[in-house]
């Protein structure tokens, strides 16, 4: 790969992870709010089910490995985890607009459709979050093998502690 072709690649493989933790955040920052006041949770159950789906987005980093090193590689794993959590992000954002428009919703389809579209989107994350720190590294040869383990140790402590953290400021949040 040539000198200016390997730094796009960086950068685009950045890019992604960027964009998805960006999703991912501006999402787990207002859905405790979202599910209180459109879908009636009350404090308690909307921040149980906000650290749950937190929890469950790290977690789906598992079967984006397993998935990455067992079928697909990582590029293909990350192309449709990116895929597959646009399509889903899409579907949340198209739900929260309805809410937007009008208070007259059947909930009940709604909310499930919701929560199934959050989950979906996990799953996506979990293709991008496992496999891109990895394979933002395999395309630096000439880094050394103690830089390359700093690569892969920070994306893979990153998602837990990112996720970790907005856990607990929503539970402080929701009590002070």
């Amino acid at each position: 790969m040539g000198g200016y072709q390997k730094y796009f690649s960086v950068a685009a493989i950045l890019g992604c992870e960027f964009c998805e933790r960006l999703a991912a955040f501006g999402i787990g920052s207002s859905l405790t709010l979202f599910l209180r006041s459109k879908l009636g949770y009350t404090i308690e159950s909307a921040t149980i089910w906000t650290a749950v789906w937190g929890a469950f987005a790290t977690i789906f980093s598992l079967l984006g490995g397993y998935i990455s090193d067992s079928r697909f590689g990582r590029k293909k794993t990350i192309v449709l985890g990116a895929v597959i959590y646009f399509f889903a992000l899409l579907a949340v954002s198209i739900i929260t607009y309805l809410f937007e428009l009008t208070d007259d919703l059947e909930l009940g389809s709604i909310e499930a459709i919701f929560w199934l579209s959050l989950y979906i989107m996990s799953i996506g994350g979990g293709g991008i979050k496992a496999n891109v720190g990895v394979f933002g590294a395999d395309q630096l040869h000439d880094i050394t093998r103690a830089n390359s383990y700093n690569f892969n140790e920070m994306d893979t402590t990153e998602p837990m502690m990112s996720d970790s953290s907005q856990s607990s400021a929503e539970l402080v949040q929701s009590y002070w």
